[in-house]
């Protein structure tokens, strides 16, 4: 089944960005070109649904918060995949 969170791109493209590698929200919010606002709404939801995991270091005498996929993030995004990929395989 796909996973309903994941149908919205940007939640797909941060989901997608957190599996190559952990990020901060700075880095993240510059790769996907959105604001703060919509970065911090689509990672609330995410990490509600216990998709990602957020930290906050500091990191020269600033806060930094660190965004990282879960277990159960990266498994449902491999489900999701392996589904779409059922999808497009039925389209050929």
């Amino acid at each position: 089944m796909l996973e309903p969170l994941f149908i919205d791109v940007v939640r797909f493209q941060i989901v997608v960005n957190l599996f190559r590698e952990k990020n901060d929200f700075t880095t993240l919010k510059e790769k996907l070109w959105i604001s703060d606002w919509n970065l911090s709404f689509h990672l609330k939801k995410l990490e509600k649904a216990e998709i990602i995991h957020t930290e906050k270091a500091f990191s020269w005498k600033k806060v930094k918060t660190f965004v990282e996929l879960t277990d159960s993030g990266r498994k449902k995004l491999f489900e999701h995949l392996y589904e779409l990929e059922n999808i497009t395989k039925d389209i050929k």
